[in-house]
């Protein structure tokens, strides 16, 4: 699996595992029951295989500790003996050929005496291990718990910056490679300070949620959106050009330029915008270099009346698509916020 599809993998992913489906209780139970009558039947019918049947009597009990439940250890041990106890009975009252009461009677005897005492055993062992495997299953939450706590925003459920720079470093070796193309985004809410400044920042808070779940819903599979800090967020398009990752941005300013955002703190919800500064990776670049290129980039959208994309050619300053742009770069434009 290669880096960028672990990293989807965990954008994707549930925040808590998925335990095994593990098999219904009753067939561990129904098998051990059945080896329990197939050992009784064994000792009641073949004389010559009475010995082997309680054996493998005590044995099916045994086993119990692998695969039953403390209580279904209980139900086994009590037909186990319950069974054989009927068995010699039957056949002591009936004296069929081949059976003899104080060899087979006295080991049957022994075996029935025995089987509580070897349930016992079991029921200890089996309540240790399910308590071991509950335990277990405790630990296995714990640690996807504290991996969330280190790899995502609590209040956007994205990325947070530290596990992004990692999932950064990570895309752009595999750049350096020359495996695939990288282009990277920062992007920032206009005027966000106002709207905690108007509606509080429990208003703020639910709106950087609902841009987080915008942003998520318009960016396709592949790419990788995580909080940097505040109100900014910085996107990775993996496997993407220059093209295609001023398409996803686009889509992303445009959806949110539509949306009343917040509405969990604030009915009316407030209308949000964006900045952004976009671009392509350079061989050579390390993070805070490509980083300070983005914050350039953003830096001039800024200048240039916010809401809209301002990108960074990957070598040579391309020529300005806009009609406001400086130098080196290229703008999208969209009409200023107010």
């Amino acid at each position: 699996m290669t880096t960028h599809q672990t990293a989807l993998a965990e954008h994707t992913a549930p925040d808590t595992p998925v335990p095994a489906e593990a098999a219904p209780p009753s067939r561990a139970l129904a098998l051990s029951l059945v080896g329990i009558v197939l050992a009784v039947a064994a000792y009641a019918l073949w004389p010559d295989a009475r010995h082997a049947a309680l054996t493998l009597l005590c044995l099916t009990a045994a086993c119990g500790m692998f695969s039953l439940s403390p209580g279904e250890v209980l139900k086994a041990g009590v037909a186990a003996v319950a069974l054989l106890a009927s068995a010699l009975i039957t056949l002591w009252w009936l004296q069929p050929a081949g059976f003899e009461p104080m060899r087979d009677g006295l080991d049957a005897l022994i075996v029935c005496l025995l089987l509580p005492v070897l349930s016992r055993t079991v029921f200890q062992i089996s309540g240790k291990r399910q308590r071991l495997v509950q335990q277990q299953g405790t630990l296995a939450e714990a640690l996807a718990r504290l991996e969330t706590l280190a790899t995502r925003d609590p209040m956007t459920g994205l990325f947070n910056q530290k596990h992004m720079a990692e999932l950064m470093d990570q895309q752009a070796k595999r750049a350096q490679r020359g495996q695939a193309p990288l282009a990277v985004a920062l992007l920032d809410l206009d005027h966000f300070r106002q709207i905690n400044d108007r509606h509080g920042h429990d208003v703020g808070d639910s709106v950087l949620a609902d841009v987080a779940r915008c942003a998520t819903d318009a960016l396709r599979q592949t790419d990788v959106i995580g909080r940097w800090g505040g109100e900014e967020f910085v996107v990775l398009f993996v496997d993407s050009d220059h093209a295609q990752a001023l398409l996803g941005l686009e889509r992303l300013r445009e959806r949110l330029a539509g949306q009343r955002l917040g509405t969990a703190a604030l009915q009316a919800g407030v209308s949000v915008r964006l900045s952004a500064g976009l671009a392509d990776w350079r061989p050579g670049d390390n993070l805070q270099t490509t980083l300070q290129r983005l914050d350039d980039a953003l830096r001039q959208a800024k200048l240039q009346g916010r809401d809209r994309v301002v990108t960074l050619a990957a070598a040579d300053p391309v020529v300005s698509t806009g009609t406001d742009t400086d130098a080196g770069t290229a703008s999208v434009n969209a009409p200023a916020s107010p």
